[in-house]
C-alpha cells in the first residue's frame, strides 16, 4: 500500500510539473505586470505567452488590438512572441510580426523601462532585421518584487 501511495504521489507531482511547463509562464514575473505607456503614440499593453493585447491610451480597458502569439523567447530581461494582430476595425488577423518586449533598465524610483521591437514577418527575421515598430513602456515596480 505503502509503494502505491508514493507512486501515486510521484505522478501526481509530475504531471503538476509537466502541466506548469505546458501553460508557459514567463521566466521574469515582471512580464506579467501591465505595460504602461511612456509616450502618447502608444496604449497600454498587456502580454501573455499565447496572447498580446493592445489597449487605448486614455481608456486601458478598450481593446484596440489583440493577438494570438507563440512564445519563441522566454528569458529574464526579453520576451519574444511570434503574433498575428487583429485591430477592431479588421474581420481577420493580418499582421505577422515578431514582438520582442527588452527590459531597459530603472527610469524613476518605481518603473522600469520596456522597449518593445516590432519586426515584420512579411519580409523575413533575424535579429539584426531593421525594426518595423518600436514602443516605449514602463512596468509599474511592485513592492514585492525586488528587481536585480
Amino acid at each position: 500500500m505503502r509503494k502505491f501511495s508514493v507512486l501515486t504521489s510521484t505522478v501526481l507531482l509530475s504531471s503538476c510539473v509537466i502541466f506548469s511547463q505546458d501553460k508557459g509562464e514567463f521566466k521574469n514575473p515582471l512580464f506579467d505586470l501591465p505595460l504602461e505607456p511612456i509616450a502618447t503614440s502608444s496604449g497600454y499593453t498587456y502580454i501573455y505567452p499565447t496572447l498580446i493585447e493592445y489597449r487605448g491610451v486614455v481608456d486601458k480597458d478598450k481593446i484596440i488590438g489583440v493577438g494570438k502569439c507563440q512564445m519563441v523567447e522566454n528569458k529574464m530581461d526579453r520576451v519574444t512572441l511570434k503574433c498575428q494582430i487583429k485591430y477592431d476595425i479588421d474581420v481577420k488577423f493580418r499582421e505577422l510580426n515578431y514582438h520582442t518586449f527588452v527590459l531597459k533598465g530603472k527610469m524613476g524610483s518605481n518603473c522600469i523601462r520596456v522597449e518593445e521591437q516590432i519586426r515584420d514577418l512579411n519580409v523575413g527575421y533575424s535579429f539584426d532585421a531593421p525594426l518595423s515598430s518600436q514602443s516605449n513602456y514602463c512596468i509599474k515596480i511592485p513592492d514585492d518584487i525586488s528587481p536585480k
